[in-house]
């Protein structure tokens, strides 16, 4: 967007955003972001400044060819009001959606930094990750549809009935990146044994299609759809969670699995550094552990529920990992790390192939880690 069209969003958007003067001539803007989705924009003047957040008619990370629903900062939007209103804070506040220039104007988390970014520098606090692993738990026992009225789930349902991008997880998370012709796959070829060995694995292939089905037809809660380092700003033991076009109602061990696969991630890449820093690495599998135990005890999941939801929760933590590494959007975090991502896949296989000793607890997850970092 152009800057004239940012300040023309900025004066429909002033009497809700109440934060910028756009007809003046101080507010400079900036782009800033690198998702792989949409282009983002801060506005500011000495005084304060607001996000814009535009939707092209493409995926930004693909390009023109690879057209997608500029109605995804609807349900952004849409998400954001309904994480305020359930845990205030937890999100960047949303001030206008602008449908016709397909943008939202919210709240500017500066001082706040991507997680991903802290994670790569081996920075993490344990207090932030205690943070979204509550946050994850409360926003999916306040929108369970099982203890909501008839009149709440049909509203719930209506509302984040997100089919498009729905669509795009089933496709770049469970489908593309086991078929090998696919132009979107961008698979290192120093893996190539192994990820045919992965998409000729009948057993892993049918795990994965299981999950799938799960992800696309299980109706639980609300869930945000892309919860992982990169959709989270952290603020020492502040954390806020952003990027929620992907929300729908679906099975909340798929936020708990991305969450997760991006901490296993992130410990999988530091381990290959020239410069081993052990205390960061000790610090990331307490990560692991911490919040599953915070999710788990602040959702209240019974104990006769936990073999089942740890089981699904890990299968989409493998599926997370193995398409960032043989998918259409690897992350930097290991991006170009041929050993980090030879044990990414590693992991992955571990966990779906039933014919591997079985992967069924934190503690055999946190092992697991241990003995591939180790080759």
């Amino acid at each position: 967007m152009e800057k004239s069209q940012l300040l023309e969003l900025l004066s429909t958007a002033a009497p809700r955003a109440g934060k910028l003067v756009p007809s003046t001539s101080d507010v400079s803007f900036e782009e800033i972001g690198d998702g792989n989705l949409n282009f983002v924009y801060r506005l500011s003047t000495e005084a304060t400044s607001v996000i814009v957040k535009h939707a092209p008619t493409y995926i930004r990370c693909l390009g023109p060819s690879y057209s997608l629903t500029q109605d995804r900062l609807e349900f952004e939007y849409r998400c954001l009001e309904r994480f305020h209103a359930i845990q205030p804070g937890s999100c960047p506040q949303p001030y206008y959606y602008d449908k016709i220039k397909s943008s939202v104007v919210m709240e500017d988390l500066k001082g706040h930094r991507i997680m991903r970014y802290d994670l790569m520098e081996s920075k993490v606090n344990l207090e932030a990750v205690r943070c979204v692993a509550k946050f994850a738990a409360h926003i999916h026992c306040a929108t369970l549809l099982a203890d909501l009225s008839e009149s709440d789930q049909a509203m719930l349902l209506k509302d984040f009935e997100n089919p498009v991008m729905v669509q795009l997880t089933k496709d770049y998370i469970f489908t593309k990146p086991y078929i090998a012709e696919d132009e979107t796959n961008l698979c290192n070829p120093a893996h190539k044994d192994l990820v045919d060995a992965i998409r000729q694995n009948e057993t892993m292939q049918s795990a994965i299609k299981e999950l799938r089905r799960k992800f696309a037809e299980e109706k639980t809660c609300l869930c945000h759809g892309d919860l992982h380092s990169g959709s989270i700003m952290v603020k020492e033991a502040s954390a806020k969670v952003i990027d929620c076009e992907f929300a729908f109602v679906g099975p909340p061990a798929f936020d708990l699995g991305l969450l997760l696969a991006h901490y296993v991630i992130s410990y999988l890449a530091h381990c290959t550094k020239e410069h081993l820093n052990s205390e960061y690495l000790q610090l990331m599998l307490q990560a692991v552990e911490l919040t599953w135990d915070e999710y788990t005890s602040n959702a209240s999941t019974k104990p006769e529920e936990i073999p089942r939801f740890m089981e699904e929760t890990l299968g989409f933590l493998a599926c997370e990992i193995l398409r960032r590494v043989i998918g259409a959007a690897p992350v930097a975090d290991v991006k170009g790390n041929t050993s980090a991502e030879n044990r990414i896949l590693l992991i992955g296989t571990a966990i779906l192939d039933g014919s591997q000793k079985k992967i069924h607890t934190v503690a055999k997850l946190i092992a697991e880690c241990k003995r591939v970092a180790e080759k």
